[in-house]
């Protein structure tokens, strides 16, 4: 992701490789710690994620919608 490129020339399965960790990683994060965090009576789960900017930088099609 460090080419820029128009997102109608982004092979599908590239496509693919930016989303899932950005969108399916926090996901199976917080459910993977979930179970712990009931028997222990107490938890967090804080996702972060970069700042408005830096997801609409023009060419970079591939990181900034799947980090939204």
């Amino acid at each position: 992701m460090t080419e820029t490129a128009r997102f109608w020339e982004v092979d599908p399965e590239v496509w693919q490789m930016a989303l899932d960790p950005n969108v399916n990683g926090p996901f199976l994060m917080a459910r993977a710690a979930t179970p712990a965090m009931l028997r222990a009576g107490r938890g967090r789960i804080v996702n972060i994620s970069m700042n408005h900017e830096t997801m609409r930088r023009r060419g970079f099609s591939l990181y900034g919608p799947p980090k939204a």
